[in-house]
This record gives C-alpha cells, sequence and structure tokens, in this order.
C-alpha cells in the first residue's frame, strides 16, 4: 500500500492548467475498477502492482496523476521537482510493469528511460534506482537509452547515454565512451528543435539559446563533447517537446527547415558538409513544402523561390 501523492510519487503538480477539478473518490474508483487488488479507501490507493496490459497500466498512471492534484501546483513546464522513492519495493514493481508494458507495446530495440533533471532526488537514490531499474530494460529484450545523467552510475553494457546539455564537454559521457558504450547526440543549443529560431519566434523556448538554421547545420556530432569520436556515436536525435506547441502546424514550423538541416550532418561524412551548398539545395524544397500544405519557417538564411 502507498499514498500517491506522498509515497511512491512525491509530486504535486494539476494534470493540467485547464481549471479541471481533481477527481472525487467515486471517479477514483471507476478508473481503478476492474484492475485486481485495487480499490480507494481513505485517501490511499491499496493495490498489488500487476497490470495485464497497457489499458491498466495507463489507469494507475491517470489515477496517480489525478490523486496528487493539489493548488499549490507547478507550471507544466518546470522541472526537477519530483522523485520516486527509491527505498520502496512497490517503486520497482511499478517501474517494472511499466516497462515491461513499453516493452511489449514498441517493436524497436531501444527503450528510453530518461532519467535527467533529477533534482528532488539525492544523488544516493539516484544510484540506487538506476542500478535497479536499466536491467529491467534488458530483461525485456530491449536496448536501455537515458539522459546521459546515467552515465553516473555502472551502466550495464549495452546502455546507451544520449547526450543533450550546452556545456562543451562531459566527463561521464567521456568516460562510458572509453568503456565502450554508444552514445546518441543530442546538445541542446544545436539539435533541440523546440528552441526559438530568433527573438521573434512565435513559438519555442530560449534556455539553451537560439538556434536558427546555420546554426543547427554548423556542428560536427564527432566533435561536440571531448572524448566522444566517430567510433562511440550510435546517431544524432533531434528532440521535439511541446510545451509551447499547439498544433500540428506548430510542429512543422519548428520541424522545418532545421530537420533536413541535422539529418545532413548526422548522416552523412564531415568532409561533405557545405553551409553554401546546403543553402542552395534546401531552397528547392520550399515549394514542395508550400504545395504539401507544410508549414515551414521561411528562414532567412535561405533565399526561397518566389511564388
Amino acid at each position: 500500500m502507498s499514498e500517491i501523492s506522498e509515497g511512491l510519487a512525491r509530486k504535486k503538480c494539476k494534470p493540467c492548467e485547464a481549471g479541471v477539478a481533481p477527481m472525487t473518490p467515486t471517479q477514483i474508483g471507476h478508473m481503478l475498477k476492474g484492475l485486481s487488488g485495487w480499490e480507494y479507501k481513505n485517501g490511499m490507493v491499496q493495490k498489488t502492482f500487476k497490470f495485464k496490459n497497457y489499458y491498466e497500466t495507463m489507469a494507475f498512471v491517470n489515477a496517480s496523476a489525478w490523486i496528487s492534484h493539489r493548488e499549490d501546483h507547478h507550471p507544466d513546464i518546470a522541472v526537477g521537482y519530483s522523485s520516486l522513492c527509491a527505498d520502496r519495493e512497490q517503486t520497482y514493481a511499478f517501474v517494472e510493469d511499466v516497462i515491461r508494458v513499453v516493452a511489449a507495446l514498441t517493436p524497436g530495440p531501444y527503450l528510453h528511460v530518461g532519467g535527467d533533471e533529477a533534482f528532488a532526488t539525492p544523488p544516493g537514490d539516484y544510484r540506487d534506482f538506476m542500478t535497479r531499474v536499466l536491467p529491467l530494460v534488458g530483461k525485456y529484450g530491449k536496448r536501455a537509452i537515458g539522459w546521459h545523467e546515467i552515465a553516473a552510475v555502472d551502466l550495464p553494457a549495452t546502455a546507451i547515454p544520449q547526450y543533450w546539455r550546452t556545456e562543451p564537454d562531459s566527463d561521464i559521457v567521456a568516460r562510458a565512451a572509453a568503456a565502450g558504450h554508444q552514445v546518441i547526440m543530442s546538445p541542446a543549443d544545436r539539435s533541440y528543435l523546440d528552441m526559438k529560431y530568433d527573438e521573434a519566434s512565435p513559438l519555442g523556448l530560449d534556455w539553451a539559446g537560439l538556434v536558427p538554421l546555420e546554426t543547427a547545420y554548423g556542428w560536427d556530432p564527432a566533435e561536440r563533447v571531448p572524448g566522444v569520436g566517430e567510433e562511440s556515436l550510435l546517431g544524432v536525435e533531434a528532440p521535439l517537446w511541446s510545451e509551447t506547441l499547439r498544433s500540428m502546424a506548430d510542429v512543422q514550423y519548428m520541424t522545418f527547415p532545421r530537420m533536413p538541416a541535422i539529418a545532413e550532418i548526422g548522416w552523412s561524412p564531415r568532409a561533405t558538409h557545405d553551409w553554401q551548398s546546403f543553402r542552395r539545395r534546401l531552397a528547392a524544397f520550399g515549394p514542395r513544402w508550400t504545395a504539401q500544405g507544410i508549414s515551414f519557417h521561411p528562414a532567412p538564411e535561405i533565399d526561397w523561390p518566389r511564388p
């Protein structure tokens, strides 16, 4: 047994900022109905952590979010204010159920466990948690990926740190690469598609700086972090976080034309990268995207053909 808001997950945030009232005990009980061993009593969710499928797992996740609804909520872009109880066996039973279900649902060989910005988690708890959780990914037939903070623990042999910060170096990632681990490169000041193009961008954030098109193109993944060379790179990823996005048009606007730039620097040899050549080739895509109804950013660095 554990109280969701103070036990399994120490989280005090609203599910959203839409002004929706928290669920009543009756509604919570209805959500949990049919899950073997579950009931809601006296503010407590009493349970046996045995999920039969994805829908049961999501029922728990949704219920716990509503139960932890508090007025002293954090904005939905805040990070690092919550943690899991690394000293409770219920935590690992729950996490294993989530990993098992997600692994069964995804056909690919990888499963991302996150692991970044754990500001509310003491370092000892973080090590204990990751040491137990990372091997669970392999147990269910996947290779674990985690944000590069996971490199601070002893990693399973196949685990993959993903570098995302803006600093020019990372000792823990370099050590992981030296130990034979592959690395995914995603520096936020080059590859994060949710960063603003410029000060006038109507969408996006700027905590990692502005990322105009030329900046997204002008870097080498094999030279970004000392000690993490070409031989250590599994690939490049360009994340798009959606805090400021509300439509597919918004997603397209932040993605194009930076995605082709990042794809080229990730998929082709460094010797072939040429900004002027890229500018000319990219310009030809403008009319195609327009014809397809794609809402792309008309980057001023490009001489787009006039209609």
